[in-house]
């Protein structure tokens, strides 16, 4: 299981340097996307994960206009899919891509 995660983890990260390879990106988005790539890991790696933007504002100080910019251009570069949260309710929920060996 340990080696599964392990391949998992490199496997994000090698697709990360690709997408920023060929499409540069902010310091803004990188911190975004590593922050999510954390937050995913803290849970135990459950894909997708319900996260509140106030805690990505308070956590990064990013304004929450700008985190909802960011991770719109996190999608259109394949790193992310999220689905919006509700106002005073469910946070929005994010979905790590990754892609692993002969995929």
């Amino acid at each position: 299981m340990q080696n599964t995660l392990i391949d998992m983890y490199q496997d994000i990260i090698e697709h990360f340097w690709s997408v920023r390879s060929r499409n540069p990106m902010t310091c803004y988005e990188a911190d975004l996307y590593l922050y999510l790539v954390r937050e995913c890991s803290l849970r135990d790696w459950a894909n997708p994960f319900e996260l509140r933007s106030k805690k990505i504002e308070c956590d990064l100080d990013i304004p929450r206009k700008t985190i909802c910019s960011i991770r719109t251009k996190l999608e259109q570069k394949g790193l992310i899919t999220f689905e919006e949260g509700e106002k005073r309710g469910k946070g929005a929920m994010y979905n790590i891509v990754y892609v692993t060996q002969g995929n």
